[in-house]
């Protein structure tokens, strides 16, 4: 059981997840948060039978003896995925005098794989990365190292239009998690 410091305040991160059509809540969705700024993963929790499910950032493994789970200004990935077949993922910066996070996810059809958990270096090689914009404003999607947080790839796509990217192979090997700025833009990543 992990136990909460004492100056440390609880900051539930509320998650409301939809499933790809946009409009269902998405029973049985799988959440976690990974604290990038510490490298620390929460536990994995299944959304509810109306798509919500909570993680409490006090509740986080301790990251090295006798620091806190969160602290101000930390970066997180909050991620909710279906098995291996979609995803989708918000980043987040800690702010305690706010204290609480609620965020709506859409899941895409983006493949996932997550950190393998005997530590070992996973491989997907991102080769391709396709998006199509079906708003009528331009948006913005980023695509994340989920061990490090590191934004690889930042792609604006303009209203009714679509972008197609070659990705250097090679470039990035591992994990990612794709951030959409809007649910009306869709995001293919091809990988190997």
């Amino acid at each position: 059981m992990i136990k909460i410091p004492d100056n440390l305040s609880p900051y539930p991160i509320t998650f409301t997840v939809f499933d790809t059509d946009n409009t269902t809540k998405k029973s049985g969705a799988s959440c976690f948060i990974r604290n990038i700024t510490k490298k620390t993963s929460s536990i994995i929790k299944a959304t509810n039978a109306s798509g919500v499910a909570i993680i409490d950032l006090a509740n986080m493994e301790e990251p090295i003896l006798g620091q806190n789970q969160y602290d101000d200004g930390d970066k997180i990935l909050i991620i909710a995925f279906d098995g291996s077949i979609s995803h989708e993922a918000s980043a987040h910066t800690v702010n305690i005098k706010i204290g609480a996070k609620d965020q709506t996810l859409y899941l895409a059809e983006i493949q996932f794989r997550n950190l393998p958990a005997d530590g070992s270096k996973l491989v997907s090689k991102i080769t391709h990365i396709l998006t199509a914009n079906t708003t009528g404003t331009n948006y913005f999607c980023k695509i994340y190292k989920l061990e490090t947080g590191e934004r690889i790839a930042w792609i604006e796509t303009l209203s009714k239009e679509s972008e197609s990217i070659p990705y250097p192979v090679g470039l990035y090997t591992g994990p990612f998690v794709v951030e959409r700025e809007n649910n009306g833009l869709i995001v293919t990543v091809t990988i190997r």
